[in-house]
């Protein structure tokens, strides 16, 4: 109708920062809550960093664990640590 808003989806601007978040994500989140059917967060935050006592090496923290490992993989090196320090997910190395 030559009728347009100032809408625009952040799905690129998630990417640019290694969110893990998508579009269709979003959506499905929004809708799990909104129909009181998403699962309790987890205690705490699942970290990707190298190891475990190294912060400077932190690449983020997420309560999904699927984000985590997104994350560990784009980073090689990099292991998925639970709330209380075990070592969930090692990251896929990259092969150049």
């Amino acid at each position: 109708k030559g009728i347009a808003s100032n809408h625009g989806d952040p799905e690129h601007l998630w990417t640019q920062l290694g969110a893990g978040y998508t579009m269709d994500g979003f959506r499905r989140a929004v809708r799990a809550e909104m129909d009181g059917s998403r699962k309790p967060a987890p205690e705490g935050l699942y970290c990707v960093r190298k190891k475990r006592a190294d912060a400077a090496s932190q690449k983020g923290a997420f309560r999904d664990l699927a984000n985590a490992e997104k994350c560990a993989d784009r980073n090689p090196g990099s292991t998925v640590f639970d709330a209380s320090g075990k070592a969930v997910y090692k990251g896929k190395s990259r092969r150049k």
